[in-house]
């Protein structure tokens, strides 16, 4: 199996840990994009054996020609030192989009939220 194939076999594992309670994220510092029009606003982390990931939404903006530009957003996926620096970040893939709502799903408590107030609450 080449390495394409195996990162998203891996993407696809994380999701399903995240959508089972079994990988737990919490709210991180988001990367550094001084220097750059990029726009990141939130960014969630987790560590998994021994590795540090770190997921968001990046906007960045794009010329459309020379008087107009649009905002183009990516999810985008990495491992992490103990500082936050990125030491991999992972082609981009449908699957990290899915990955980022999942978590993002998971970290806002909407899961329960919705469980409570369905049965009345």
């Amino acid at each position: 199996m080449d390495t394409r194939s195996q990162e998203i076999r891996a993407i696809a594992k994380l999701n399903e840990l995240t959508q089972h309670g079994r990988l737990k994220w919490e709210v991180v510092s988001p990367p550094d994009t001084r220097g750059s029009s990029d726009v990141v606003e939130i960014a969630y982390g987790t560590e998994h054996e021994g590795k540090r990931l770190r997921i968001f939404s990046r906007r960045s903006k794009v010329a459309v020609d020379e008087q107009r530009f649009e905002w183009l957003r990516s999810p985008v996926l990495q491992v992490v030192d103990s500082d936050g620096k990125p030491l991999y970040e992972f082609p981009s893939f449908n699957g990290i989009d899915d990955l980022l709502e999942s978590v993002g799903y998971q970290v806002s408590g909407m899961g329960r939220w919705i469980e409570k107030l369905a049965s009345g609450g």
